[in-house]
């Protein structure tokens, strides 16, 4: 069996995602010789950078190490990673590779920086209608997620 590209999701541990991410901003804005400001697109989308951390267990440190080294040289490949929007498949790549793990109680850190082209949050391909649904829904609820309130995570008071 060949060493995947993308993120070997069934053989370690899912990706911690920090709560500190950076964006490329879509619009260049300057200012004019009149003092108005000029804005102007740069691009379709916002490049994400993600700070991730994986927690491996000293038995699996090897696999992330093959992994790792197949992926170091600027390879596009997916994965899964949990933000606001949930659990989402990103096109990834790395900008800062993990070179150096921290070893604590049996278990080996890496941390890195990858980035993505764009933050999905769950409703790309909705209609512009299921949007306005979804946000007089989460109004109604008191801003709570109904997907929380499936799993109990919580309840509204009654």
């Amino acid at each position: 069996m060949p060493v995947p590209i993308d993120y070997p999701h069934d053989l370690l541990p899912a990706p911690l995602v920090g709560k500190k991410r950076s964006t490329q901003q879509k619009y260049d804005a300057r200012e004019n010789f009149d003092g108005k400001m000029l804005t102007r697109k740069k691009r379709d989308s916002s490049t994400v950078y993600f700070d991730v951390s994986f927690l491996i267990p000293y038995e699996k440190t090897q696999l992330m190490a093959l992994w790792l080294e197949g992926v170091d040289d600027a390879t596009q490949f997916k994965m899964t990673l949990k933000t606001e929007g949930g659990f989402n498949e990103y096109a990834c790549t790395w900008k800062d590779i993990p070179l150096s793990p921290t070893e604590s109680k049996g278990y080996y850190t890496y941390s890195g920086t990858i980035y993505a082209d764009k933050l999905l949050q769950g409703w790309e391909n909705s209609t512009d209608q299921e949007k306005d649904d979804y946000w007089d829904y989460l109004i109604a609820n008191d801003f709570y997620d109904p997907l929380d309130i499936a799993v109990n995570e919580r309840w509204p008071k009654q």
